[in-house]
């Protein structure tokens, strides 16, 4: 635990905090020598009173992590060249710092942020050292800042303006007070059937201050729903990333609306039972596939199928895919696990690749699968992968990690034209 040296350094910056805000942005890249190639990665985001892990991954087995904190980094980072790690950048001189075996590849430390207002909108800056033994050599990691803030205000009321039921792709709109939040790419909203645990996943477009009634007019586009699966109950708030940088055009798939991933943590106080609020709806031109979970190979495979209305089994321009997945991942030793989501929105096949083939759908596809985990939880945490035979067409996730194991997990492929 960081709490004592961390609240120590806090204290000395909070006189410098005036800004009300919540964040942590990565920056710079690490370096590469032999086993080691640490990348640097947050668990959770520096709300006030509330815990959050900073990551180390792609460390050198039984090795040393320095762990630095920083109130100020360098303008130029310094190169190490001069200790023999030519190539590798120290952005900070550090205020205090940590030291962790690394017993795999993997360490993380954990802390609670102070619960003092005084601190909104502190920076801190981190960055890890990994340091190979008995033979010294230095290796660092990307940097990262952060600047806290205080948890949203729980929302105290909702009030659904409709419409009541709709397929993928429907807008609806509700009031809200006490949202706490201003940033539509912060928000995703998701409703769960208490009963069967039947997701639908809400993103939200717009949030409009009504400063009339002191409430926040939110509008959110209905990003997946299984077909057979119509959900109503209760609504909950994820906080997490959109796709920012924006995914990479496919030659074959139009760019998706909006790519998100988040760590699965709802917001203290941000569920709300909505009895009949809202029911997704399926539709004539609208199939869910669901993810099918292997414990035996450790990975969540979804088939991507031949196109379900026919046009003999091609997908033809216009014919769309949207994909989401959830899982959960326990690791061993210091190595964190958690829960993680995905979703991206639909994707259309171009007009140049008219009647595509499934396994051509799913080549195209899993780069954006793919970018939507990286641009949260760094690159290559999660690798998505396609496979694909005589009578084989599927997306397969799977932890690149070796300590984590994919304890469960879901989710859906739906096709629609």
């Amino acid at each position: 635990m960081l709490r004592f040296p961390v609240t120590a350094l806090l204290a000395s910056v909070a006189l410098a905090a005036t800004a009300p805000a919540q964040t942590y942005t990565r920056f710079g890249s690490g370096c590469t020598y032999g086993a080691s190639s640490p990348a640097l990665h947050a668990n959770g985001l520096p709300a006030l009173g509330q815990a959050m892990q900073i990551e180390l991954t792609q460390a050198a087995p039984n090795s040393v992590a320095v762990l630095f904190f920083a109130a100020a980094k360098f303008t130029t980072p310094l190169d190490l060249a001069f200790v023999g790690a030519g190539g590798c950048s120290l952005w900070m001189l550090p205020d205090i710092n940590v030291s962790i075996g690394v017993g795999v590849h993997a360490v993380a430390a954990q802390f609670t942020v102070p619960n003092d207002a005084a601190l909104t909108g502190a920076t801190l800056h981190n960055q890890w050292v990994n340091l190979t033994v008995p033979t010294v050599q230095v290796t660092t990691s990307n940097g990262g800042t952060m600047v806290l803030g205080p948890v949203p205000p729980a929302m105290n009321s909702l009030n659904f303006l409709g419409p009541f039921s709709g397929p993928a792709g429907t807008l609806v709109s509700f009031r809200i007070k006490n949202l706490g939040v201003t940033n539509p790419d912060d928000l995703c909203f998701r409703i769960m059937d208490p009963s069967t645990g039947a997701l639908s996943l809400l993103r939200v477009t717009s949030i409009v201050p009504d400063t009339s009634t002191g409430e926040d007019v939110v509008t959110a586009r209905l990003a997946t729903v299984g077909a057979k699966s119509p959900v109503r109950g209760l609504m909950g708030m994820m906080r997490g990333v959109g796709a920012s940088p924006p995914l990479n055009p496919s030659p074959c798939l139009t760019t998706p609306f909006s790519a998100w991933a988040w760590q699965g943590t709802a917001l203290p106080g941000a569920d709300l039972m909505v009895p009949s609020a809202f029911t997704p709806t399926s539709s004539a031109n609208q199939i869910a596939f669901q993810f099918v979970y292997e414990a035996s190979s450790n990975s969540l495979y979804v088939d991507v199928p031949a196109y379900p209305f026919g046009n003999g089994g091609l997908y033809p321009t216009g014919a769309g895919i949207t994909t989401d997945a959830h899982g959960d991942l326990s690791c061993g030793g210091s190595v964190p696990g958690g829960h993680f989501d995905h979703v991206v929105e639909t994707v259309t096949v171009k007009a140049a690749c008219n009647n595509m083939t499934n396994k051509n759908v799913a080549i195209e596809h899993t780069p954006q699968v793919q970018q939507a985990f990286d641009n949260t939880f760094g690159p290559g945490r999660l690798i998505v992968t396609s496979e694909t035979s005589a009578s084989l067409a599927r997306i397969r996730i799977k932890p690149s990690n070796p300590a984590c194991i994919l304890t469960g997990g879901g989710g859906a492929l739906i096709v629609t034209q």
